[in-house]
């Protein structure tokens, strides 16, 4: 019997098979993810360099601005507009810039660079402070700053009203108006409760049958005196309202033709 030849010709002719098919999709995915991956982390670092490069040429505005005005803030006490508040890459806006702390400060700044954009979203914040110091990624996003806390306003002083206590006792013409001189009386018909759920707005009365605590009552107070008390102004006054016994009396000794009864305290000296 004689061998049987192979037929060589057929085995070359006959292709790829499936699974070497698989692996070839397989190995391109994958070769195309590792790119895909490459190019992004590229991109991102190259926007990157853009921010830092824009945070530089900002800090540099800032510092002629400071050099010329004294203050990094403006006349008005606002951060002035110096520079671009974006950065644009390829995929458009990848950062923005702002000014912080978000109340300006006429000797201190920091400018935040906030990254944009799907591409860039992950890649952190970053911080340059006025000697040029670049922090990346910058967890803070008030770069460190720390912001006092505001002062609270004083709260204004009580003026004691200029009038001695017989005209406002007995010069009914100078009271007829309503107004008694400008000073309105603190009741529910000048100040309707629906309007003034707190009462009265602190000042000074010349009558108070409402809420005026905190407040000055030339004559007599029948109303809520509790909380923060009523400083009753004349002798002639009493309180006898809510919380009367917080009340404190003021009597301008120097304007008062009559001594105060025993009911009051000593009279001061001066309004």
């Amino acid at each position: 019997m004689k061998p049987r030849k192979m037929n060589y010709s057929q085995n070359i002719n006959r292709g790829f098979t499936l699974i070497e098919l698989l692996i070839t999709v397989v190995i391109v995915a994958v070769l195309a993810t590792v790119a895909t991956v490459s190019y992004q982390s590229y991109i991102v670092r190259e926007n990157r360099q853009l921010a830092e490069h824009s945070l530089n040429a900002a800090v540099s505005k800032m510092e002629q601005y400071y050099a010329q005005n004294g203050r990094y803030t403006n006349g008005s006490g606002a951060w002035p507009s110096l520079f671009a508040e974006s950065v644009s890459g390829s995929s458009g806006v990848v950062y923005t810039l702002s000014l912080v702390p978000s109340t300006p400060n006429a000797q201190a700044y920091a400018i935040l660079a906030t990254p944009q954009g799907s591409i860039q979203s992950d890649d952190g914040n970053i911080c340059i402070d006025r000697q040029g110091n670049v922090t990346w990624p910058a967890s803070d996003a008030n770069c460190g700053i720390t912001t006092p806390a505001p002062t609270p306003a004083p709260t204004p002083a009580l003026t004691m009203p200029h009038e001695d206590c017989f005209n406002v006792q007995f010069s009914a013409g100078k009271f007829a108006d309503g107004n008694y001189g400008g000073y309105p009386v603190c009741d529910e018909a000048h100040f309707p409760p629906a309007q003034y759920p707190n009462g009265c707005p602190v000042g000074v009365y010349y009558d108070c049958s409402a809420d005026c605590r905190g407040s000055i009552v030339l004559r007599n107070c029948s109303g809520s005196c509790d909380g923060a008390g009523v400083t009753v102004y004349c002798w002639i006054g009493r309180c006898s309202g809510v919380g009367a016994a917080s009340c404190t009396y003021m009597n301008c000794g120097a304007n008062d033709p009559r001594s105060p009864d025993p009911y009051h305290s000593t009279p001061s000296p001066d309004c």
